[in-house]
């Protein structure tokens, strides 16, 4: 029986590996930019934009990097923020929709006299399809309320997403010999998660402790040591 070749199986995989080597730049080229294109995003409030954008520039330097490296952590952490953010201004949206919803309760019409008044009563209008009011806005409100709960799950989705992607840019931080400002923003951001959630102890232990950590960075009299304060 003949040796089998192994040498062409070779050639093939060096010339794989070289091609990556060789398309390497160009990708991390278009991380960079995506990573750009989705602070652009967060700064126009374009949130779904920036989420996308930081979604796919993750994929490629984690693929590049590995899920850990450090190279990593600023794109989980703008990763998660936009999804806070969306979170944020969706809640946002939801309480002045609520605010400025007229009230379904509509006063007594005097046309032609109330009962108390010793007027007569309208009959009704068998004829009318288009039903009363008070269904009409039954089924309004229930329809509503199915969006919120639709909004509801989507928004848990996003928070629990983005707790995941900060924490593992925590993860990352807390691995690195020195402490910096990336991971305060970290544990900040975090914190606001936990205040998102009203995980109140949570979120205080997490500000004590960016706040500790940015003491020892910045000057006493720094303006981010008062908005880190808990």
């Amino acid at each position: 029986m003949p040796a089998m070749a192994i040498v062409p199986d070779a050639e093939i995989m060096e010339a794989e590996h070289q091609a990556e080597q060789e398309t390497s730049p160009a990708l991390l080229n278009d991380a960079q930019r995506l990573y750009d294109l989705g602070c652009g995003a967060i700064s126009a409030e374009s949130y779904e934009e920036a989420i996308d954008c930081f979604s796919k520039a993750l994929e490629i330097r984690v693929n590049h990097y590995g899920e850990l490296a450090p190279e990593c952590a600023n794109t989980y952490y703008k990763y998660g923020c936009a999804l806070l953010y969306k979170v944020q201004a969706e809640s946002e949206a939801l309480c002045d929709r609520n605010e400025e919803a007229p009230s379904t309760i509509k006063p007594v019409s005097m046309e032609g006299g109330s009962t108390e008044a010793g007027g007569s009563e309208e009959p009704a209008d068998d004829d009318d399809s288009e039903g009363s009011p008070e269904e009409g806005a039954d089924g309004k409100a229930e329809a509503e309320g199915e969006d919120n709960e639709e909004d509801t799950e989507e928004d848990e989705g996003d928070i629990e997403l983005a707790w995941k992607l900060l924490e593992t840019a925590r993860v990352i931080h807390s691995k690195q010999p020195t402490r910096s400002l990336g991971e305060v923003d970290v544990i900040t951001a975090l914190a606001d998660i936990s205040l998102e959630k009203e995980n109140f102890k949570t979120c205080y232990a997490d500000y004590e402790q960016a706040l500790h950590m940015l003491e020892g960075l910045v000057e006493p009299d720094s303006r981010l040591l008062a908005s880190t304060y808990p």
